[in-house]
């Protein structure tokens, strides 16, 4: 590693030093913002990525639960697949939209349309019995789908719109706007 540092530094193939990054996708990150995104950002359209204060980053996060891994039969089976996706998250990036520009927060009261709203709503949970849970939530440090009934819970919108189409219900009392 250090002889691959030197070489990249005395080439200047890079200006980062690849010691200061913790993992592959730290370097990653860096390489794009150094080589790509500072070039061809255009910061007057409002299409950039918006670097969110640590107090808002913290409270955003709320939404993020990670992996879900479920069983939806009991007893013996053979067969059995175990599917693992990890790669699914460059694919949703790659083919979807994502928040960026500067967030704007928006009390409850003026989120009436979640149909149009994008972003990440704070809100109240009423689940819809008769399908399988859509939100996780942590209880002692582990990832739960269960049913809710008035769960205050962080949620992208996108998640959300889902979730009405599911027929849940939501009571939003803020929400950041992008």
């Amino acid at each position: 590693m250090i002889d691959f540092r030197i070489q990249l530094l005395e080439n200047h193939l890079i200006e980062i030093d690849v010691c200061d990054c913790f993992t592959s996708s730290t370097l990653a990150k860096k390489l794009y913002f150094e080589k790509y995104y500072y070039r061809y950002c255009d910061k007057k359209t409002d299409r950039y990525i918006y670097e969110v204060n640590r107090d808002l980053d913290l409270e955003i996060r709320r939404s993020y639960q990670g992996g879900r891994c479920d069983i939806y039969g009991y007893g013996k089976f053979s067969n059995v697949y175990y599917y693992d996706f990890t790669s699914l998250y460059p694919s949703v990036c790659a083919n979807n939209d994502l928040p960026i520009g500067n967030p704007v927060r928006v009390e409850g009261w003026n989120i009436v349309d979640l149909e149009n709203f994008y972003g990440f709503v704070c809100c109240l949970v009423w689940t819809n019995e008769e399908t399988l849970p859509l939100h996780g939530h942590k209880n002692d440090g582990k990832l739960v789908f269960a049913h809710h009934r008035g769960t205050e819970m962080m949620l992208y919108s996108e998640e959300l719109k889902y979730g009405l189409s599911l027929g849940y219900r939501y009571k939003p009392l803020y929400g950041y706007q992008f």
